[in-house]
């Protein structure tokens, strides 16, 4: 990738540590020589950015300790990396966040996620990083549940019920379980990041 995409798409998803971040910034700078924090140097296709929100909305009507649930399914196998979710809109906090995958079939919980979230009050979005990638099955449903204690944070509102990006596509539905308003309109849960698996390119996908 270019120190100019680098810069712009990849680093502000906090998907990197500082120390990577800081690393691959000394890499660009000395003409792409030296150390890659131990990633491959090898180009490949770019990671690719959709949004399931048009725009965002500030707290309003979520409530704290209660449970934001979104239902998936995509047209193809993926191997999902984690989730994102949003930051503070009152200013910097930090926010006790509890994630866990479902899948609905069995209510088989398939990762859980505690983390404490340090944000700024300016960045919209943070990265959530599962400690294992866990493998997403095409057709099958799956939910995405998340319980957040701390300040307000920014919502999503217009969603798209159904995404393509390229050879992927999700779709969603209002879970059962949430006890917040989040559903298939607005909400919380504003992205997932996941690579398709073989022949295809890694992708972080926000929805």
């Amino acid at each position: 990738m270019s120190s100019e995409y680098f810069t712009e798409k990849v680093e502000p998803t906090c998907i990197l540590t500082t120390q990577q971040a800081l690393t691959l910034y000394r890499y660009f700078a000395r003409n792409r020589t030296g150390d890659t924090a131990g990633f491959e140097t090898k180009e490949r296709t770019p990671m690719l950015n959709v949004g399931r929100f048009k725009t965002l909305g500030l707290a309003g009507g979520f409530k704290r300790n209660k449970m934001d649930a979104i239902v998936f399914q995509c047209s193809r196998d993926i191997l999902l990396k984690g989730i994102q979710v949003y930051g503070t809109d009152q200013g910097p906090g930090q926010l006790a966040i509890n994630v866990r995958l479902i899948q609905e079939a069995h209510r088989a919980n398939l990762a859980t996620k505690n983390i404490i979230l340090e944000t700024d009050g300016k960045r919209k979005v943070y990265t959530i990083v599962f400690d294992e990638t866990r493998c997403i099955t095409k057709e099958i449903k799956y939910s995405i549940e998340i319980i957040v204690n701390g300040p307000t944070t920014f919502y999503g509102v217009d969603e798209e019920a159904s995404v393509e990006c390229d050879a992927v596509q999700i779709t969603f539905s209002k879970s059962d379980k949430g006890t917040n308003p989040t559903d298939v309109e607005r909400g919380q849960v504003p992205g997932m990041v996941f690579e398709v698996t073989s022949d295809y390119w890694s992708v972080k996908f926000i929805f």
